[in-house]
C-alpha cells in the first residue's frame, strides 16, 4: 500500500479523522466535522474534496467532487 504523501499537511491543520471505507484499498478518506467536508485521496496522490451544497434549503452532497486536484500546493487552502 502507497504512503499517504499528505498526511503532515492534514495533520498541521487539524480535526480530519481518517474514516473506514470499502474501497479504502483506491483511495484514503477524511472528514471534517466543522467543515462536514469529505476529503478523499487516491493512492496517484490526486485528491478530491466534496463540500455541502444547499439545494431547496436543504445541505446535501454532491455526486462530483467540489474541488479537485494533484498537489499539496492546491490542497492546503481547502484543509
Amino acid at each position: 500500500m502507497t504512503a499517504f504523501i499528505y498526511s503532515d499537511a492534514i495533520g498541521r491543520s487539524g480535526d480530519w479523522t481518517k474514516q473506514a471505507h470499502p474501497r479504502m484499498h483506491k483511495f484514503d478518506q477524511y472528514y471534517h466535522e466543522g467543515k462536514n467536508a469529505y476529503l478523499s485521496v487516491m493512492k496517484d496522490g490526486s485528491w478530491e474534496l466534496f463540500l455541502p451544497v444547499e439545494v431547496a434549503g436543504i445541505e446535501c452532497f454532491p455526486s462530483a467532487p467540489t474541488h479537485r486536484g494533484t498537489t499539496e500546493q492546491e490542497l492546503v487552502p481547502y484543509l
